[in-house]
């Protein structure tokens, strides 16, 4: 098997269960894949903080009053990458 992604590592325990040797190689050095570390998990992390950004924005309708919503890009970008470990 290649990688240590979602299909990797479920690949290389599949063909374990039938029997076969498996081995799992990654060429990064922390496991996980791109999913993982650079792609969805990161990706999520800043899809929710402009949920958040947008509930905050239009919260009036709900009687929540917020002055000055804006967005801390330096805290955001240290989220997504404490995300990326």
């Amino acid at each position: 098997m290649i990688g240590s992604g979602p299909g990797g590592y479920v690949g290389a325990i599949r063909a374990a269960q039938l029997g076969l040797k498996t081995a799992v190689v990654e060429r990064d050095d922390r496991t996980g894949g791109r999913c993982l570390n650079y792609a969805c998990i990161p990706a999520k992390t800043v899809l929710r903080t402009a949920e958040i950004y947008e509930q905050a924005r239009e919260s009036a309708d709900l009687g929540v009053v917020a002055g000055d919503v804006r967005l801390d890009w330096d805290a955001l970008g240290k989220r997504r990458a404490a995300d990326d470990q």
